[in-house]
């Protein structure tokens, strides 16, 4: 390996298929700033390999080296270069609308992620009829080489399990709510945070793309135009043709949409949807979208303290 000192430019480790990966990616390339992009290809389990452990000892993508320092956790990454490199910031200077990118972005960490990587990693291990393949089998047994057991479980279950699954269920219902979410950000304004595009913006954009490469774009294009139109103006910024759109032909074996709808993805999730409050005491919940403001709360004045 490149020893970490004699690095001083922005050096990220990962690759193209990674929603962490993508969201520094646009970051970066958002702040106007080069990189130089090493592959880390974790369907190869190269990020398990000791001399990677020994950079990031949880095993995970993606990696910044910057200036002879480590940089791990992407959420971390983003905010650190929008800090290093001031110039444009993606953070809004109104309280408010750094609020809103705040809790998007805090939800994303906390319930999105997890929900897209269930959904993922259990869709691309399956065929047509819903069973594990071949490939999926085999995948399994490289997750023993994960260092920490919960995310470790965490992967194996979701090649084990599938969307009908409680735990499928909950994903899919935590991807709506998200795409709720960002449908409520919207109407305050045209990005995520405010008139500008900001780390929000960033953020979520791996996550709405791949949903669409799951083939499952029902969640917005029907009743959702906001979002709709969100997406299409993030598609047709440069950072998204350099990150998403220059590595299709890397990308296509693992997630392609025309096979995600041939499999019949967009079926299972939304049959796990509907399936929610089904049964008593039900683990899976399709929550409401985030208000932004409080004009659009019914509140009961007559528990007014102040009366």
């Amino acid at each position: 390996m490149v020893a970490i000192e004699e690095i001083k430019m922005l050096e990220l480790l990962g690759g193209p298929t990674s929603t962490c990966c993508c969201k520094v990616h646009l970051t970066i390339l958002e702040k106007g700033q080069e990189l130089v992009e090493r592959v880390i290809d974790v369907h190869k389990h190269q990020n398990l390999t000791a001399d990677y452990i020994a950079m990031n000892r949880d095993g995970m993508v993606p990696t910044l080296i910057h200036d002879g320092m480590v940089l791990v956790e992407s959420s971390v990454i983003m905010r650190y270069l929008d800090r290093r490199f001031p110039d444009p910031s993606l953070t809004p200077s109104d309280p408010l609308e750094s609020m809103r990118l705040d809790l998007l972005m805090k939800d994303l960490d906390e319930k999105f992620h997890s929900a897209i990587a269930f959904v993922s990693f259990s869709e691309v291990s399956r065929g047509s009829n819903g069973e594990l393949t071949d490939a999926a089998k085999i995948r399994l047994d490289s997750f023993s080489d994960i260092p920490e057991p919960k995310r470790r479980e965490q992967r194996r279950q979701s090649v084990l399990l599938g969307l009908s699954s409680d735990e499928g269920r909950c994903a899919c219902g935590f991807l709506e709510t998200m795409i709720k979410d960002i449908d409520a950000a919207l109407e305050l304004g045209p990005f995520l945070a405010g008139d500008s595009y900001s780390l929000a913006d960033a953020a979520l954009t791996p996550y709405v793309h791949r949903l669409w490469l799951l083939g499952c774009e029902e969640l917005w294009s029907k009743d959702r135009p906001r979002v709709e139109t969100w997406y299409k103006r993030i598609k047709a910024r440069p950072s998204f043709a350099e990150v998403f759109t220059k590595h299709e032909y890397q990308t296509r074996h693992r997630y392609n949409r025309e096979k995600s709808k041939l499999l019949g993805t967009w079926k299972r999730f939304r049959g796990a949807l509907e399936s929610i409050g089904n049964k008593v005491d039900d683990p899976a919940v399709r929550m409401p979208a985030r208000v932004w403001r409080s004009t659009e709360l019914q509140m009961d004045k007559s528990s007014d303290i102040n009366r």
